[in-house]
């Protein structure tokens, strides 16, 4: 494993341009190089350009991301879990797997 030199952490500061509140618990990051945040408030997606907010459908926040290596991103939320992917016109959809568990 890699250390880390220098003085300063090797990542950048950024701000999220949405309404949402200030509270962030995962990131990660697709093959697309879209950066998704784990937030109080869902997911907060950046596409490059644009920040926007995908809301879980029980309206909880989002503790835990991961890419599968494919086109998803998994999402582990409060008292919910499933996966997004973008549909044929490039908007991020949230998949619940929650009942089949």
């Amino acid at each position: 494993m890699a250390s880390f030199r220098g003085d300063h952490p090797p990542f950048t500061e950024f701000k999220i341009d949405l309404p949402v509140f200030p509270q962030n618990f995962a990131i990660a990051r697709d093959n697309r190089s879209y950066v998704y945040v784990g937030n109080y408030e869902g997911v907060v997606i950046y596409d490059g350009e644009k920040w926007q907010l995908l809301k879980l459908p029980n309206g909880e926040i989002v503790r835990s991301l991961t890419h599968d290596g494919n086109n998803r991103i998994y999402v582990g939320g409060y008292d919910q879990f499933g996966y997004i992917e973008l549909d044929e016109r490039g908007v991020p959809v949230f998949s619940d797997l929650t009942e089949k568990f």
